[in-house]
């Protein structure tokens, strides 16, 4: 299967794991590793109302991977 068919076959709304709305939702990376979710929201809630904010970390260390991942109540915002 080439990669224009699984485009056309992805379905985010069957896909269990995912939490939140993908449409919705904007990948951020290249973050400072002491950047938390103040400062994420501080950063990007002059574009809209922002539902939820994930850093994703280590489970072991709990500390940040250096992207994370923001999901705001309106699409056209993301």
């Amino acid at each position: 299967m080439d990669q224009k068919e699984k485009i056309n076959q992805y379905n985010p709304d069957n896909d269990k794991k995912i939490r939140g709305d993908p449409y919705r939702t904007i990948f951020v990376g290249r973050l400072n590793f002491k950047t938390d979710e103040k400062r994420l929201i501080d950063s990007f809630e002059q574009y809209g109302k922002i539902r939820k904010v994930t850093i994703v970390k280590n489970i072991h260390t709990e500390k940040s991977k250096g992207y994370g991942f923001i999901e705001f109540y309106e699409e056209r915002h993301a």
